[in-house]
Formats: structure tokens, C-alpha cells, sequence
């Protein structure tokens, strides 16, 4: 009765001639025109019988109408910038923690520099419970999230600033290339910042770029590539292996390569197993016949424990380009590694959707099991007649695995090329290899770089070009930066 007394009121106009707030704002259902509160144009549906904050904004999965907070699925972050690269997590406490990097001042909390990297923390109930900057006065970016025991955050990436003291690297090439890793924690505050710098005689390329963070009993180890080859941003000669006391020291640093004639090796995924081991996947030159994909196991030594080549020379024949793009280890330590092959090859019994354009850029994408000797116990297809790459690969907490990717094709109904970019993510039995489910996301020009399980919701984060509500469509209009981009979150319910 009292509920219905007051929206009566408020939506009935007898508040309506009111003036606003000092700060702009009004009673629920009110918005400010000219200096008065007058009525909402309508009672959006799903209001929830909150206004909207000053700015705008409201609680996580609600979105602003008519200065009403209503119930929504989605969340998405618009800083007229761009906003891009979520990593998001669970901690022990049932909070998640969403990272991203951004142009913009999401929230309106400040931006130290060009780009920075951001920090939220979200309670069981769906509420922000901080949201935190961290960055130096230079552009700085995220790469990988990880909680630790304690429920601490570590994170990596690189940075071309100074982080409380470090020297930066002095490049005028690739002046990004300082890796960074950092432990905060539970409300963000930061514990320690260790920056990675590179000798000026090897300016001209990457020497340290961070792969995954693995969490240990006593701190972390910090997978990375090491080396630059000449004149090259991408490609390196090492994997290192970097063990991190909870306080930042390196107790032990590590360098795997492959030969001593600088042979490309560079991971772009790496897991951990029980014993210790580390496995990491990538691209190589090792057999000098084109890029190969490769799948290490090395001790914390780095020493190589088992090794595998996907070559043309060996599963495939012809000319071929083979990479690996995200390895993940389950229980049993068996190994799941995503494969991007391009042109039109048969892989393990797999054959390229026939009808291919056949123009040598379009890529198929597979999803590969092994044992923990690296012996192939299944493999599956995941293609279109357009180009396909998975980015990550996840065993989420009902232990299911999901692959999510790109696709420039009907992945999910007519397998025919489009030439619009979504993103998919991909439901896979464990057991056989199956495809058991493909969505691809409501809106183009959308990649998924995160999907958790939680509470009875599915959450997937990821970046934007597009839109997914009506009332951010006025913000997409308005941005003046080439390539602007929105970070989302999106939560369904997961049956």
C-alpha cells in the first residue's frame, strides 16, 4: 500500500513542481528540467524504486531510464573513449572482480594518464563494492587477471610509465614494452608494483611480455616471453618463468629457449598443472617451414618436460600457417589447446567447410585434447565458411568447457560467410569432444574475452563497437575517437 502511495505521488505530479536538488538531481521518478523536477515521461519497465546516481550510472545489470533505475541484463561501460580488454573472476568470497583498460574515466574515477587500467569489485548482491584506477602518468594495459589465496589481486600487463620509482625503458619505437606485475588487495589498494625493464641496446623490440599469472602456495609465478628477435614487436626466442613472494620479490627467474640461434617462440597461453609443471602454447619457427603451432610442458626450471610441433610436416600437408591460442589444464592434468589453421587443409579428420572463399585468409579453428604426455585424445571443428580464432578457453565451476572466439560467419544457424564480426563462445563435451551448444553474441562487432558461472547466472565481459541497450545509443553517436569502443558485461540465466 505504502509502495503504491508513493508512486502515486511521484508519478501522480503532486511533486512535479519542486525544484531540483543543489547537485541537479531528483526524487525518484522525477527528472530535472529547467531548474524543476518534473514528472518521468513514463514508468520504465522493471524500475526497481531507485533513482538514478548524479551521473547517470546505477548498480551493476541496472540500467538508467528516465532517471530510474530498471532491472537489465547487460551493463555497459561508455566513456565516449575507448574501453576494451575484461578479464573477470570470482574471488573465494563471492565477489567477482572485473579489470579493463580504458581511455575514458569510467565512473568519473580519475584517469592517472592516457590509458589505464581499472579495477571493480562486485558483491554477491550485484553492487559495486569499489571501483579503483591503477596506472602511471603514460598509457598503461591490462593483460591478466588472477585472485590469490588471501583473495589479494595480482595482475600483469605492460605500462610506458614509471611505477613508484622504476625507470622506464627508453624507447621512442614500441614504448609500451615495460612489463609490469602488481598485488593488491581485497579493497584495492595496492601491495607492491614490480616493473620489468629492458636494456636500451634492445629498444627496438619487446623484451618481456607477460602470458598468464599462476597463483602458488607462497606467492605467484609470472609466465612471460622473453628475448626480442631483431627489428620484430612480436617475436621472441624464450619463455621465463618468474617466482614472486607475496611482497614482490623474485625469489627465482627462469628462461627456457629453444636454441641458440634465436629461434621465434613466442606463448600466447599458458596453464598450470599439479605437480608444479607449467604448460604453455604458442607459435614457432622451429622446423623453418612456416609458423607452427607448439605445446611445452616445462618444470620450474624451465626445463622441457614433453614438447609438441603442429606442423604442415606433420599433421598437415602443404603450405600452412598453424598457431595455438589458449591452453587450459582440468583435474586430471589433461591439456585442452585451441588451434587457429589457415587455408585449406585437412587437420585429424577434419576437412574446411566446403565453399571456402579460398583467398588464404580465412582461418578455421579447432579445439584439441591431450594427456599430460601430450598424446591427442580428441579433437573438434569449430568453423564457418568465414574465418574463425578462439581467444580463450575456460572449464567454468559446473565443469563444463566453453570456447569463446571471433567469427566473421553464421557460426550458429547456416554456416555461410558474412563479413560481419561477432563474437561465439562454444559449449564442448570434455569427455568426447563434442559440440554440444554455439551462440553468437546479440549485437555485432562484439568479441567475449570472459565467461563465469555464478549464483544460477551466466556472465560474459567483453568489448563493444556496437550497442546493447536503446538509451547508450546518443553516447555511440557522440564519440569523436576512431575505433571508440564500450566495455559490457552481460549476465543470463544459466540452466
Amino acid at each position: 500500500m505504502l509502495r503504491r502511495l508513493f508512486l502515486f505521488l511521484v508519478w501522480g505530479g503532486v511533486l512535479s513542481a519542486s525544484p531540483c536538488h543543489s547537485d541537479g538531481s531528483c526524487d525518484f521518478g522525477l527528472v530535472c528540467d529547467s531548474g524543476n523536477c518534473d514528472d518521468a515521461v513514463s514508468v520504465p519497465e522493471g524500475a526497481i524504486g531507485e533513482p538514478c546516481r548524479i551521473d547517470g550510472t546505477c548498480d551493476v545489470f541496472l540500467s538508467c531510464v528516465n532517471a530510474v533505475c530498471c532491472e537489465s541484463g547487460v551493463t555497459q561501460i561508455s566513456t565516449v573513449y575507448r574501453d576494451m580488454t575484461a578479464r573477470l573472476l570470482r574471488d573465494g568470497e563471492d565477489n567477482m572482480v572485473l579489470g579493463f583498460t580504458s581511455y575514458g574515466e569510467p565512473w568519473n574515477v580519475p584517469n592517472n594518464g592516457d590509458y589505464d587500467i581499472y579495477l571493480v569489485k562486485i558483491d554477491g548482491d550485484g553492487r559495486y563494492a569499489w571501483k579503483e584506477s591503477f596506472g602511471t602518468e603514460y598509457s598503461d594495459f591490462l593483460k591478466r587477471l588472477a585472485i590469490g589465496k588471501d583473495n589479494s589481486i595480482w595482475l600483469t600487463g605492460w605500462t610506458q610509465g614509471e611505477f613508484f620509482g622504476h625507470a622506464k625503458s627508453d624507447s621512442v619505437i614500441h614504448p609500451y614494452e615495460d612489463m609490469f606485475v602488481a598485488r593488491l588487495d581485497q579493497k584495492g589498494a595496492i601491495l607492491f608494483v614490480r616493473q620489468f625493464t629492458r636494456p636500451l641496446a634492445l629498444s627496438f623490440a619487446k623484451m618481456f611480455d607477460p602470458v598468464e599469472i599462476v597463483i602458488t602456495d607462497d606467492g605467484a609465478l609470472l609466465i612471460y616471453n622473453s628475448g626480442a628477435m631483431v627489428f620484430s614487436s612480436d617475436n621472441h626466442d624464450g619463455i621465463g618463468i618468474a617466482s614472486l613472494s607475496l611482497t614482490g620479490e623474485i625469489t627465482k627467474n627462469v628462461v627456457y629457449e629453444e636454441t641458440t640461434l634465436r629461434v621465434p617462440l613466442s606463448a600466447n597461453s599458458a596453464t598450470s598443472l599439479t605437480n608444479g609443471m607449467i604448460a604453455a602454447a604458442g607459435i614457432t619457427d622451429i622446423n623453418d617451414n612456416g609458423e607452427d603451432a607448439f605445446v611445452l610442458i616445462l618444470d620450474k626450471d624451465a626445463a622441457v618436460v614433453d614438447k609438441l610441433i603442429v606442423s604442415q610436416s606433420g599433421y598437415m600437408m602443404g603450405e600452412a600457417l598453424e598457431y595455438a591460442t589458449a591452453i587450459i589444464s582440468d583435474e586430471n592434468d589433461d591439456l585442452y589447446v585451441a588451434l587457429s589453421m589457415s587455408y585449406y587443409d585437412e587437420f585429424n579428420g577434419h576437412f574446411p567447410p566446403s565453399g571456402g572463399r579460398g583467398t588464404g585468409a580465412d582461418t578455421d579453428a579447432y579445439v584439441v585434447k591431450y594427456d599430460k604426455k601430450l598424446n591427442m585424445l580428441w579433437s573438434t571443428q569449430v568453423a564457418s565458411k568465414g574465418s574463425e580464432g578462439i581467444s580463450h578457453l575456460f572449464i567454468l565451476d559446473d565443469g563444463s568447457l566453453v570456447a569463446v572466439g571471433d567469427t566473421n560467419g553464421d557460426m550458429a544457424v547456416t554456416g555461410e560467410y558474412t563479413g560481419v564480426p561477432y563474437g561465439f563462445w562454444v559449449d564442448i563435451d570434455r569427455s568426447t569432444g563434442q559440440v554440444e551448444n554455439i551462440e553468437m553474441t546479440p549485437t555485432p562487432q562484439t568479441t567475449i574475452n570472459a565467461v563465469l558461472i555464478h549464483g544460477g547466472y551466466r556472465y560474459l565481459a567483453g568489448t563493444t563497437y556496437a550497442s546493447f541497450e536503446e538509451q547508450y545509443e546518443d553516447r555511440k553517436t557522440t564519440c569523436d575517437r576512431a575505433g571508440c569502443s564500450d566495455l559490457y558485461l552481460r549476465r543470463e540465466l544459466h540452466e
